[in-house]
């Protein structure tokens, strides 16, 4: 091959490569500007606008401003597995129930919890002799220099055909902990996500609890709107009554009405809150928004008791249950698993290896005076090695490791502090809220008994002539305060008695 040649297979080689590089420009994956939106086309890209660039200048009008993409219809419906019956009232628990078999979160987590399980027999793998198997096969032409009294053209051609199957393995004998660490690490993670997966479980519990209640107090504010209604619709029918026989003036009539009006304006307010409500506990359950359920009231579930136990004793069983808690103390393990790791890998590995091959060539040379056969080879290889593996330098790769790993140990440490920190305010927040709500039910129930002693009698004088509209009205409108009162704060001294089993890490059956 001359000069030439060589040099025009380089730049042809050259050339290719740079075709080859432009090819593989992966840039216009990406939105080609900030200011316009993305759309996608087959493979994947932003499409080609064909309608001419936007002046800067220009002010953008309303179709400029919509970043609305299209369907894909790769994308599979959801299908919920488990649907509720339409003519069944469902309790808490089973609607704690249905949200765990319908809502991701908690498979997501449970995933997760498999995915590290699963890294604990990939770090084990490293105990475990490996096996390769693999062949090299192909084709090489080589030329060699010669002198001319050995060959007439000053070089020898050889062709060669060979194919090399080979079976290797290797074992790890002795590497000072490194694995051993890396297992460790594997396995405090796993028990991290076995928590998480727990904490996944308390979460959801604990949000449908709270939608299941904020929508029972919406619903009985709905019910208490609707009998205000009644109650103003009576006092109006009262009014015209008393005015037909010269009881009663224009204006309490006048007066009746607008309450009556006011009272369906506050029923259709509930009617949206308890609609918001429905739709809030759909959203926790993982149901579709247009789902059809019936909820059982909560109206007789009874008040849990006023706690005497000792703060101290609470905070104490709160730090050893808590899942968050025991996550991170297994994520600082870990940590500390992980620095006698780094600091493992400073030191040699001992492997035992070894492989047995086949060789089987071919090779034919030209090029000399005299013709030389074709040489052939087929024969076994084998061998067996004892390999100490010792990086001396790496640049400062492994002592930075070593840092890294104690930076990430401190760094759990401090995360665990933290968290421990937060576990004793939402404790004691918790258990306040919780004696708060439960002092604020009892003067709920008593106001409640006594507006509606109130508003009784407030009507019959006013039905009997005796009393004034205003004094009915007032009591009416004080009877609706009263029992919406008690229907929120029954519902939330019941949030309130699950978030304190949250935070306690205790919420762990759907009848607590």
């Amino acid at each position: 091959m001359t000069l030439q040649t060589s040099i025009f297979s380089c730049g042809l080689a050259l050339a290719i490569c740079a075709a080859l590089s432009g090819c593989n420009d992966t840039r216009d994956f990406a939105p080609p500007s900030p200011d316009k939106p993305w759309s996608m086309d087959a493979q994947g890209r932003q499409k080609t606008d064909t309608s001419g660039a936007r002046d800067p200048s220009h002010p953008a009008d309303g179709n400029d401003l919509v970043f609305a993409l299209k369907p894909d219809s790769a994308l599979p419906w959801k299908q919920t597995r488990v649907m509720p019956r339409d003519v069944h009232a469902y309790t808490l628990p089973e609607l704690i129930d249905l949200a765990e078999r319908n809502n991701k979160d908690t498979r997501i987590a449970w995933e997760a919890a498999r995915q590290q399980a699963i890294d604990i027999g990939i770090a084990q793998a490293a105990w475990m002799p490996t096996l390769t198997a693999s062949v090299l096969s192909g084709y090489r032409r080589t030329a060699t220099a010669l002198p001319n009294y050995l060959s007439s053209r000053g070089y020898l051609t050889s062709d060669a055909f060979g194919a090399f199957p080979e079976l290797s393995f290797s074992y790890l004998l002795f590497d000072f902990g490194a694995t051993r660490s890396a297992v460790a690490v594997a396995r405090q993670e796993s028990i991290a996500a076995n928590i998480e997966f727990t904490q996944a479980h308390q979460q959801l519990m604990l949000d449908v609890t709270r939608a299941y209640y904020t929508y029972d107090a919406a619903h009985a504010l709905l019910a208490a709107s609707k009998m205000t209604l009644e109650n103003e619709q009576l006092l109006q029918t009262a009014a015209e009554s008393r005015q037909q026989h010269g009881q009663a003036t224009v204006v309490d009539v006048a007066i009746a009405r607008r309450n009556t009006a006011q009272a369906r304006y506050e029923l259709d307010h509930a009617v949206a809150t308890e609609h918001t409500a429905r739709y809030t506990l759909l959203a926790a359950m993982g149901l579709p928004a247009e789902m059809t359920l019936t909820v059982a009231s909560s109206s007789d579930r009874p008040l849990p008791p006023a706690s005497s136990q000792d703060s101290d004793v609470i905070l104490r069983d709160a730090l050893r249950h808590r899942p968050d808690i025991l996550a991170d103390l297994a994520r600082l393990r870990a940590a500390d698993a992980g620095v006698q790791g780094a600091k493992a890998s400073l030191l040699p590995k001992v492997m035992l290896s070894g492989d047995v091959q086949g060789n089987i060539a071919r090779m034919k040379t030209r090029g000399t005076f005299q013709h030389a056969p074709t040489e052939s080879i087929a024969q076994p290889q084998a061998g067996a090695y004892l390999e100490i593996d010792w990086p001396l330098y790496e640049g400062g790769k492994r002592e930075n490791s070593i840092r890294l790993a104690e930076s990430r140990a401190a760094q759990a440490r401090d995360v665990l502090e933290k968290q421990t920190d937060t576990a004793e305010r939402e404790v004691a927040t918790a258990q306040d809220a919780l004696q708060t709500s439960l002092s604020e039910v009892q003067s709920a129930t008593a106001l409640k008994k006594s507006a509606q002693t109130a508003f009784d009698a407030a009507r019959e004088s006013y039905a009997h002539g005796e009393g004034t509209l205003t004094d009915a009205s007032s009591a009416a409108a004080a009877l609706e305060q009263a029992q919406a009162a008690l229907a929120q704060d029954h519902a939330q001294a019941l949030t309130n008695a699950a978030a304190l089993a949250f935070a306690l890490g205790d919420l762990t059956s759907v009848a607590d």
